[in-house]
């Protein structure tokens, strides 16, 4: 009566569920069929388990020190559930106990399972909603109910008990599992390593990482800062259609696939690299990965690709109105009232840190501007004379989203090198913009200030303060040359909850405590500990604290309603029909209240915006996306829009920053030529950096102090990949490795054929569903993978396996059809799945149990062999490529179980299958030739049938693979494969008489000796004198003197087949007396008894018992034979240039073989003479 309400109570059911248990167990209550009591409570708990929803959420969860186990994810976590770091695992008390209960109430009872498991259709449901997809979740993800590692062994433990006795529970649970498995072996572009560990799941926190593909951690920095922004994410992830001419739409498109794998993603990770390569950069060349870029610089670049799509588009302004303010640059005349003004847009500010406390001091550095006397004062067309002149920059329109660029990179002229300014400049959470504004200036200086001409969009000026909240932080750890980017975020405050910082570096998402910031973020010094050896001794020192803020993210307090207000004004404004002339109709609208006077323009300077080249408003108001340079009181030299009744002309070109973030168009003084490829990136005198292209390292290297010292920066920020405990980042040289003779690929080759699966046709790009679709697919092989790759879930398939071939050992129920379905999931399961993983729980317990299964069908048998007979790569796979040796071994032990069962009935359809076999090759070949193309796979089944013997099929496999092991003899991976060649030769004489017919005796001779066709190039006749294994050597150097000596300890095992083949057959001298008596062929034994094979393997000291098993054999009772051996072991004792002792060995081997030849080789006494008897010179002796 109570387990109805036992949901209730969650929280302290184990208990009652533990006495539940027993009482059901209990053997003097339970009878067969159960008793009344007993249905009805085994009904409430089917229910129960059907209807309840899980609450488990998996301990897992990456959370930077995740250790091994499952990962699920269950969607946006609560603030509790991101702050944790690692908890223990939250266990669904009702799902566990309610499956135990019914464990315990069917064991024993086939009635009762027959009830759960059928009528009820538990077995099913716990199959698929329990342990491995959940259909109908709100996501559309597979989320199983059974999460946590207890509540899955509860459940897989009620599926044991389900099938114990129980034909139909069986039959339907090997259905499903041979389903399951049949799903994910059919799947497409399925690719699964051996050593296989799963992909951890998303954070913790509930957020996805970015993958660093070598440099990039400036990008991913930036990504999820962007991503985090509302209505940016919104905005990406639901893109207008974009159709300007020449844009580089596919940088939005892999944008917004990129925020959906983000937002809809199980995994921990997601791999940016076709985001990457659609990413124009200088010159339109993709962007390399190896080459480290300035995030302020990256992120202006992208904003103005960004910025060239949304032309034409409903969104064309959305960048501006979230992320860009104006600055207005003003000439301020003290003799007369005349001044100058020009407005300038921006995404980023940028303020000096050096030697400033705080960013309020960089701030008011920024807006006081220098004054212009002198021979520097301006020369006033109104008043026709030089007048003093206040020349300043301060912020006309605040932007939602602030970005401020924190300088810290210069070029030191003292040191004539690039260098990082550490100094401590501390930034508060929250802070007020209004004093370094036009308006907030203005009124300080107390004058008459008109709001709508102030302000272009006229509310905000009645708002006395312009309020700026911190959101997010940029981190730049390391050098001028080399370092790492990662994030710090509020993603609870940015979302309008409570705050909730959490840090992005690339695919780690964790906590982080905000109190840390001053210690993370402001720069200055930290004390630390060294060793002095002086004093021998530890002591404190200071020194620069390496990681500190770079770029910051402040929110107006007042985003949403400034959101709003934006977002009202667009709607109301008409839509856009086609491209505008300067591109910037949207921010024209919102500053159609600035009242210009255009009549007073200099006729001489005209106004110059930097743009695309369009012709822009008349106030020269730019499009392209900047950055602001006015700090130190230096404003950007540029042409001004005048005001007033006089204009104060002052000379230069167009104001672009001069750190180089305005673009591709952008026009300016300043500006510094676009570096070809493999020159170093330049930077202005603000010192922000500027991207590399090429080998930029090297490059950097060679320029000249002069060179550097005219480029004024602090050249490109080259990331260290050597990943040490700061996580720096060493760059990656894009330049070919030589390994072996081969060119490999620079990272940026890699990552574009890696991002070429991810192309996508931009006239018809996926719809956001199509790429929420293709996500849940995606999260659907990810949980499929990780739970068929759990470590109970392979202990769950073991004993399952285990009961059933014990079951018919007994004669039950299993007859040999049951048997070869059992078998055939255990083959494929075993293969596919349980041998790629890298933990595998009783490996020789598998390797028995399918042992077992073959020995005791030969269905089963002929399965497993022609299941890699059907797929030569499979069985290529498993005996060369497979794994640890451990694995491929494995696999020799089976074919060798599944021959040696078939051998018997299948050993006179030998030769028949041989034929089957050839002709079948020659149609491959023919169709081949004829259609130019590969014969259609047939299906293993249908393909079976046509084969008279399975064995010779899979052997006729093996051996066509003997032609891909050229240039793998020193490969220790190959020695299983002739771990198999002697097991299947020492089965029988058919066996034997098959690998001689096919010419193994000969092709082994070749493939040690390196000849015929397994011929290989000389390490001297290779090109460039490049050596395997060793780097290459220019023409004229002397390389140093390294002896490479491979080992070949893996050859014994071929040594040993061919004396198994040998030993097997007639000798030479005598005649085939028996029908079944073998004759090694001519040609091998011609190649076999030649003065190289012989004095090679002795020489590599390979297989000597072996080698001894072959002379013997041959040299047993002829002449020819024993004097030919001791003539090749004496030739090779004089040669012996280490250690004879093989050779003596062999030697003395054939001098003591007891034939009738004994004496004559020098063996023993002479027959019938006493110790004075002469006898001839033996011939070991002369030899």
């Amino acid at each position: 009566e109570s387990l109805p309400e036992i949901e209730s109570h969650a929280d302290t059911c184990e208990q009652y569920f533990g006495l539940l248990e027993r009482l059901i167990s209990t053997p003097e209550e339970s009878v067969d069929g159960g008793g009344a009591d007993e249905r009805r409570v085994i009904e409430v708990l089917a229910t129960l388990v059907q209807k309840h929803e899980s609450t488990e959420v998996d301990a897992a969860l990456d959370s930077g020190d995740a250790g091994p186990g499952s990962f699920y994810a269950t969607g946006p976590p609560s603030r509790a559930e991101s702050n944790r770091v690692a908890e223990p695992e939250r266990v669904d008390d009702v799902l566990v106990g309610a499956l135990s209960l019914l464990t315990s109430a069917v064991q024993g009872s086939r009635a009762l399972q027959h009830m759960v498991g059928q009528d009820s259709g538990l077995l099913a449901y716990v199959f698929h909603e329990g342990l491995f997809e959940r259909g109908g979740s709100d996501d559309g993800s597979a989320l199983p109910k059974c999460k946590a590692r207890k509540s899955r062994k509860a459940a897989l433990e009620f599926l044991l008990a389900l099938v114990a006795d129980n034909e139909a529970n069986f039959a339907q649970l090997l259905a499903l599992l041979r389903g399951q498995l049949a799903v994910e072996l059919n799947r497409e572009h399925r690719s699964v390593r051996w050593n296989y560990v799963g992909e951890p799941g998303r954070s913790a926190a509930g957020f996805v990482g970015l993958q660093n593909m070598g440099a990039t951690c400036y990008m991913n920095s930036l990504m999820q800062q962007l991503y985090n922004v509302p209505r940016f994410r919104e905005l990406m992830m639901h893109p207008p259609r974009m159709e300007y001419p020449s844009a580089p739409v596919q940088v939005v498109y892999h944008l917004q696939k990129m925020f959906v794998h983000l937002t809809h993603s199980l995994k921990r990770s997601y791999d940016p690299a076709s985001f990457l390569v659609s990413i124009p950069g200088y010159n339109d060349q993709p962007l390399d990965p190896g080459v480290q870029w300035d995030a302020n610089e990256f992120f202006n670049m992208l904003f103005d690709r960004l910025e060239t799509c949304l032309k034409a588009t409903r969104e064309e302004s959305f960048l501006r109105q979230e992320f860009g303010g104006l600055f207005r640059h003003q000439l301020l005349c003290l003799d007369c009232p005349h001044t100058s003004e020009r407005e300038e847009p921006f995404y980023t500010m940028g303020i000096s840190v050096k030697n400033k406390k705080n960013i309020i001091e960089s701030l008011e550095l920024f807006v006081e501007g220098e004054l212009l006397a002198g021979d520097n004062a301006y020369f006033c067309d109104k008043c026709e004379k030089k007048v003093d002149t206040k020349k300043r920059c301060a912020v006309l329109t605040p932007p939602t989203m602030l970005l401020l660029n924190l300088k810290r990179m210069e070029f030191d002229y003292h040191l004539m090198d690039n260098v990082k300014i550490n100094d401590e400049c501390a930034f508060p959470h929250e802070f007020d913009l209004a004093p370094f504004t036009i308006a907030g200036l203005t009124r300080d200086e107390g004058g008459d200030l008109d709001p709508l001409r102030a302000e272009p969009d006229g509310e905000w000026i009645t708002r006395p303060e312009h309020r700026y909240r911190l959101r997010g932080i940029v981190i730049h750890v390391g050098t001028a040359e080399r370092g790492h980017y990662y994030s710090f975020i509020d993603v609870g405050g940015i979302r309008g909850e409570s705050p909730r910082w959490l840090r992005f570096d690339d695919t780690r998402v964790v906590k982080f405590d905000p109190a840390d910031i001053p210690r993370e973020a402001f720069g200055g010094e930290e004390s630390i500990q060294v060793f002095d050896r002086k004093t021998r001794k530890h002591k404190k020192i200071m020194q620069a604290r390496p990681y500190n803020a770079y770029l910051l993210i402040y929110e107006h307090v007042e985003a949403p309603a400034r959101r709003q207000q934006l977002k009202d004004l667009r709607s109301s404004a008409a839509p856009v029909a086609s491209p505008s002339p300067s591109g910037n109709d949207s921010l024209e609208a919102l500053m159609e209240s600035v009242e210009v006077d255009l009549t007073e323009v200099d006729p001489v300077t005209p106004p110059v915006a930097a743009g695309n080249g369009d012709d822009d408003s008349a106030m020269g108001v730019a499009t392209t996306p900047l950055t602001s340079d006015a700090s130190e009181g230096k404003g950007p030299d540029s042409a001004e829009r005048t005001t007033g009744s006089a204009a104060v002309t002052e000379p230069g070109g167009q104001g672009v920053p001069a750190n180089g973030n305005s673009g591709d168009d952008a026009e300016s003084v300043d500006e510094k030529p676009v570096k070809p490829d493999g020159e170093k990136g330049g930077a202005a005198a603000d010192g922000t950096l500027t991207p590399a292209t090429g080998t930029a390292k090297k490059q950097k290297r060679s320029k000249g102090k002069e060179e550097a010292a005219s480029e004024g920066g602090a050249g490109e920020d080259t990331e260290d990949l050597s990943a040490d405990e700061t996580g720096d980042d060493k760059e990656m040289v894009d330049e070919e490795v030589v390994v072996e003779g081969l060119a490999l690929p620079s990272p940026a080759a890699i990552v574009a054929r890696h991002a070429a699966r991810d192309r996508l046709d931009v006239a018809n790009p996926p719809t956001f569903e199509e790429l929420v679709q293709q996500v849940r697919e995606g999260n659907d092989v990810f949980v499929r993978e990780k739970n068929m790759f759990d470590v109970d879930y392979f202990i769950f398939v073991q004993a399952l396996l285990q009961k059933e071939l014990e079951h018919s050992g007994r004669g039950g129920r299993a007859v040999e059809h049951r048997l070869a379905e059992v078998a055939t999931y255990a083959v494929q399961f075993f293969a596919e799945i349980f041998c790629r993983a890298s933990v595998r729980p009783q490996f020789d317990l598998w390797v028995g149990l399918l042992s077992g299964y073959l020995q005791a069908s030969q269905s089963a048998s002929r399965y497993f062999l022609g299941y890699f007979a059907h797929d030569k790569n499979k069985c290529f796979d498993v005996l060369v490529n497979g794994g640890e040796s451990t694995t491929r071994l494995a696999f020799v032990t089976l074919f060798t179980t599944a021959c040696h069962t078939l051998a018997p009935g299948e050993a006179p359809l030998y030769v028949a299958e041989e034929e089957v076999v050839w002709a079948k090759r020659e149609e491959a070949r023919g169709r081949m030739a004829k259609e130019q193309r590969k014969p259609t796979r047939r299906l293993l089944e249908e393909e079976m049938k046509d084969h008279k013997s399975v064995v010779i099929w899979f052997m006729s496999t093996v051996l066509a693979l003997f032609a891909d092991l050229k240039g793998r003899r020193n490969s220790t991976m190959i020695k299983q494969y002739f771990i198999l060649l002697t097991n299947f030769a020492k089965l029988g004489p058919e066996e034997k008489r098959y690998l001689l017919r096919n010419e193994m005796v000969g092709r082994m001779t070749n493939f040690f000796l390196r000849r015929g066709e397994f011929k290989t190039p000389s390490f001297d006749k290779l090109p460039g004198g490049v050596q395997p294994g060793f780097k290459s050597v220019a023409p004229g150097e002397v390389a140093k003197a390294r002896v490479y000596v491979p080992s070949t300890e893996h050859l014994a095992y071929l040594v040993e087949t061919v004396a198994v083949l040998v030993e097997g057959c007639v000798h030479p001298s005598q005649p085939l007396s028996k029908p079944g008596d073998l004759r090694l062929p001519s040609v091998d034994r011609d190649l076999l008894i030649d003065k190289h094979f012989i004095p090679a393997v002795v020489g590599e000291n390979v297989g000597i018992p072996h080698v001894e098993r072959i002379m013997l054999h041959l040299a047993r009772d002829s002449k020819a034979f024993s004097k030919l051996f001791i003539f090749i072991l004496r030739d090779g004792i004089l040669r012996a240039a280490k250690d004879p002792k093989p050779y003596m060995r062999l030697l003395c081997a054939i001098q003591d073989l007891e034939d009738g030849l004994q004496e004559w080789r020098g063996g023993g006494p002479p027959p019938g003479g006493g110790a004075g008897a002469r006898r001839s010179p033996p011939l070991a002796a002369a030899a």
